[in-house]
């Protein structure tokens, strides 16, 4: 038997042995990552965060008022990794597995870089976590420090800790929330630029509509004609102030991999997550005119056309 052989055989017979909790099956189908990827953010859920080429578990332990962003408390399922204060959950971790959970190392993050749903912590337990408190009658206890090697638990959690760092600095590129007042003035703004544009530009009811939603994008000429009639360039500004509810919808979960997928194939807009947004209202108010609400429908109509 060959060396490459021998070590494939030694692989299968590794992996026979492996027996894998009919939980984490579960979890893992698709049906069920689909299923839990339509459920709104609430506490108690655990996720997988990933940025770039690193990822963590995390218990999502708080949504804020601004459902973009979650305070998340970040987990393990390597037991060696734990330290004086973290908490040991025996039983009821992720997935149902023993894990480690290191309350002090909350962050708020931004909802885009959840990834994978991985179920739910009970209350019980979850609660604990939540109060960084250990309860013996649930199994969770308080992180010892390991003195043979207790430099490693310790690298591990300072990389965890660094990591939600790095994605908790990406709340800070989220498009700022409209007023509703604003988002009323913006409304009225296009009905105004729409008309302009059909009696003084000649342009059709349609592309007007749609040129309207994104003023500032047009060309030089038209833009001048604008200003120089009485538009200010804050009005314009105010036309293209997409509505709350969508700018939340599309930093879910859910719509990660379209907006992943539409970045890829449009390199040249800064920030894909508005861009997708614009697109999706853009395709809302060419039918539904001055009432539309439906943004999934929109999204997915623009997330199949990019995928296809």
């Amino acid at each position: 038997m060959s060396i490459d052989a021998d070590k494939q055989e030694k692989y299968r017979q590794i992996k026979e042995r492996v027996v894998i909790p009919e939980s984490v099956r579960r979890a893992n189908s698709p049906e069920e990552i689909e299923r839990r990827l339509r459920k709104p953010l609430a506490p108690g859920q655990v996720w997988t965060v990933v940025d770039d080429d690193e990822f963590c578990h995390v218990v999502i332990q708080s949504v804020h008022e601004d459902p973009r962003i979650v305070t998340v408390v970040p987990m393990s399922l390597d037991l060696e990794s734990e330290t004086p204060d973290s908490l040991v959950l025996m039983t009821g971790g992720i997935e149902g597995l023993p894990s480690i959970a290191w309350p002090d190392l909350a962050k708020d993050i931004p909802t885009r870089v959840l990834c994978k749903p991985l179920g739910m912590i009970d209350k019980q337990r979850f609660a604990l976590i939540a109060n960084n408190m250990p309860g013996e009658n649930f199994s969770v206890y308080r992180g010892r420090e390991l003195d043979e090697f207790g430099f490693l638990p310790e690298m591990k959690r300072e990389r965890i800790d660094d990591f939600l760092y790095d994605c908790s600095m990406q709340c800070n590129l989220l498009t700022t929330l409209p007023s509703i007042s604003d988002r009323r003035y913006g409304q009225k703004i296009q009905v105004r630029i729409c008309r302009f544009l059909m009696e003084q530009c000649g342009m059709s009811r349609s592309d007007a509509e749609a040129a309207s939603e994104r003023p500032t994008q047009l060309n030089k000429e038209t833009l001048e004609k604008l200003l120089t009639s009485g538009f200010e360039v804050d009005d314009l500004k105010k036309a293209e102030l997409l509505p709350e509810s969508l700018l939340c919808e599309i930093e879910l979960p859910i719509v990660r991999e379209t907006v992943e997928a539409y970045a890829q194939e449009n390199p040249q807009n800064a920030d894909p997550y508005v861009s997708l947004a614009q697109e999706a209202y853009g395709l809302a108010a060419r039918h539904a005119k001055s009432h539309f609400g439906d943004w999934a429908a929109e999204i997915r109509k623009v997330r199949i056309r990019h995928h296809a």
